[in-house]
């Protein structure tokens, strides 16, 4: 510890005397601060290893000591500046161009040595490993060139960076094999050959992996630099596409068409979101080099998707269309950006809370300008605007009720509102269907689906204008709402099933938003039936007629609750049923009715107002019985052979047991049991 903080203060006065002798202002300037950053941050080093050789023991201190060894790494590499890392950029150029050429000169005496050689095999795997050094050496050489044309640049640092590493395992390859076969070629100035240009191949990639070590020290964040000027070159270039769509002038490819640019946007807009989401967790981790790695796919993941949306813009005819395209995939490079540069700090910031926050706010809006940009394209901007007149349809329902016409009816609003239902319904399926083609069908699917909600709307407003309920108002007002909702979910699904045929579960997604659809379709019938005049009364006379009926079949139930008053219309059913001999029945009150004939024959249940046990009603006269089973079914009648006495006088004629003044017997004899016994005396035994 005490050598790296002598020569990082070595470094720092290196630094301030060459700031000294800086004629340029700006570079002095930087020179002094990145000396002033480098000084905080050995301070901070050398306190934080203090703390932990005072506690070896804590495990706060070993965290606290990396992140301040860190950030003396950090400041290194910014005082050193641009110029240290050129130079070592140039030699891994210099390195590279040296592998290039030696590994030209082994494939050369590769071939060569194929007539001589005796054994097969090894020649076979040298002449393999001869061609995958071909491929990646014209990577290189071309890489180099590019480096060459403009070496500040970091996108052309980046790519001889990557084309060097991938070109190391190659070269080892072709020197074990070029190794393994020189023993077995017969031709001895082919051996020497081979051998010598293995020797120098060798040499050329053990400087190679050098200059590659050497510029990785310093090369921290520059896939994120090169991340950021790729956005900046596609941003261009969609602006130059905005500027040429203004002024008519923009074109397809040749081989462009307006489905496979939407297809490959949908492509683009899935591989963006899995490489943001694996730059948020590397940079929340602080892992360099997977946020490196995820920053780099990201960019290019994002100029896809603006090339695509280019070509989409390029195959539209419709002039609006096209800059709004275009302006949405230079928003979502402008909300990209700003997580890019965030993931520069990753390995120093990645605890901060404040840094997770900033993190998670720049990927939501990412999320929205991805969400707007695909609301811009071609049949997915239809689907968008269909959900936007639902809602402007929507808010006419909750507004004023219109009175109704001359001659409307709730009979007629309900038919009405159940041949929309119906329709959206098919509408629905339809749509499912036309999510699994292309644009133009969802298109017309969005439209129809648009259209039988209009109908729906305008059947509630009728069926609102048959009901001063506001309860109903509301209760239907709040179900074509949930409609509404329904088909939003299903156009959404419908959307991605269209923009990724293959996605996991969108199938089963857009089979279950259909019947949501369905459902919500179901609840709005089912309130606006109970809307009906009269038909809330019908419901309570209902539910009060099986309270009833419950209690009568539990009556005999000693845990049934038979205390308290009855409905009203339970207690007229209870009088009709109760006995002379019930507890609630009223004296010397007799009442013809079924029970009355049953009693004479059969145990009767107990009353369904006291509860009490009842039995059989006493015997009537003759007269009076034949009177009430006239009035009964024939099934109950008593046979005349079972006729006796009921009283102290003999049964005559009808005519003398009735009085003149009545017409009819039954009722006459009814009329009798309701207002007094049908005798004075008790009867006879």
């Amino acid at each position: 510890m005490r050598t790296l903080a002598t020569s990082a203060t070595q470094l720092v006065n290196a630094i301030k005397t060459q700031a000294a002798g800086e004629a340029d202002g700006v570079e002095k300037s930087r020179l002094l601060a990145a000396a002033r950053g480098l000084a905080d941050a050995t301070a901070r080093m050398v306190t934080a290893a203090k703390d932990a050789a005072r506690a070896p023991t804590d495990p706060n201190n070993e965290p606290r000591l990396r992140a301040a060894g860190d950030a003396v790494a950090v400041a290194v590499r910014q005082a050193t500046g641009s110029d240290n890392r050129r130079k070592l950029f140039k030699k891994l150029a210099l390195a590279a161009k040296q592998i290039a050429g030696v590994s030209t000169q082994l494939i050369s005496a590769a071939k060569a040595c194929s007539a001589s050689n005796r054994n097969q095999a090894s020649q076979i795997q040298l002449i393999n490993a001869s061609k995958q050094v071909a491929e990646q050496t014209a990577v290189l050489v071309a890489s180099v060139r590019v480096f060459n044309d403009n070496p500040d640049d970091a996108l052309g640092q980046l790519k001889v960076l990557n084309a060097s590493k991938s070109v190391v395992s190659p070269a080892n390859a072709i020197i074990a094999a070029a190794k393994a076969a020189a023993p077995t070629i017969g031709d001895v100035a082919a051996q020497s050959q081979l051998n010598n240009f293995a020797k120098q191949a060798a040499e050329s990639l053990r400087k190679l992996k050098e200059a590659l070590d050497a510029v990785e020290a310093v090369s921290g964040g520059l896939e994120i630099e090169s991340a950021l000027e790729t956005l900046h070159a596609a941003r261009g270039d969609l602006t130059s596409a905005q500027v040429q769509a203004q002024n008519g002038q923009l074109r397809p490819l040749p081989d462009q068409t307006a489905e496979t640019a939407q297809f490959e946007v949908g492509a683009a807009a899935k591989t963006i979101g899995s490489s943001l989401a694996q730059l948020i967790s590397a940079a929340s981790q602080g892992n360099e080099n997977y946020t490196s790695v995820a920053a780099r796919d990201t960019a290019q993941a994002l100029t896809v998707l603006a090339q695509a949306v280019k070509a989409v813009a390029a195959t539209s005819n419709d002039p609006e269309l096209q800059l709004q395209s275009l302006a949405g995939a230079i928003e979502v490079l402008n909300r990209a950006e700003p997580i890019i540069a965030l993931a520069k700090a990753a390995k120093a910031q990645h605890a901060d809370p404040n840094y997770q926050q900033q993190l998670a706010t720049a990927a939501t809006d990412i999320n929205k300008a991805m969400t707007a940009l695909v609301d811009t394209l071609p049949g997915y901007r239809d689907v968008a605007r269909a959900l936007a007149q639902m809602q402007a349809d929507l808010q006419r329902l909750q507004g004023p009720v219109p009175p109704p016409g001359a001659g409307d009816s709730f009979q007629a609003a309900s038919t009405r509102l159940i041949a929309a239902t119906n329709a959206t319904t098919m509408s629905a399926t339809a749509a499912a269907s036309a999510a699994k083609g292309t644009t133009t069908q969802l298109k017309g699917a969005a439209e129809d689906l648009r259209n039988k909600f209009a109908e729906i709307v305008a059947a509630g407003q009728a069926v609102l204008s048959q009901t001063n309920d506001p309860a109903v108002r509301a209760d239907i007002v709040s179900n074509a709402s949930g409609v509404l909702t329904a088909i939003s979910r299903l156009m959404q699904a419908c959307k991605a099933l269209n923009a990724d045929p293959n996605g996991p579960n969108l199938k089963n997604l857009v089979a279950l938003t259909v019947k949501g659809v369905t459902d919500a379709l179901q609840k709005l019938l089912s309130v606006c039936s109970a809307a009906a005049p009269g038909q809330k009364e019908c419901d309570q006379a209902t539910q009060l007629l099986d309270q009833a009926l419950a209690r009568l079949e539990n009556v005999n139930d000693p845990n049934a609750d038979n205390e308290g008053a009855l409905p009203p219309a339970e207690q007229s059913r209870a009088l009709l049923t109760a006995g002379p001999n019930c507890a609630c029945a009223a004296p010397a009150r007799h009442f013809p009715s079924v029970a009355c004939v049953d009693a004479q024959t059969r145990t009767l249940p107990a009353c369904a107002r006291c509860s009490s046990s009842r039995r059989p009603s006493p015997p009537r006269s003759a007269a009076c019985r034949r009177r009430a089973v006239r009035t009964t079914p024939s099934a109950w009648a008593t046979p005349s052979s079972r006729r006796r006495r009921r009283c102290g006088r003999p049964a005559g004629p009808p005519a003398a047991r009735s009085p003149p003044t009545d017409a009819a017997p039954g009722l006459r004899c009814r009329r009798r049991c309701l207002l007094a016994p049908p005798c004075g005396r008790p009867p006879a035994r």
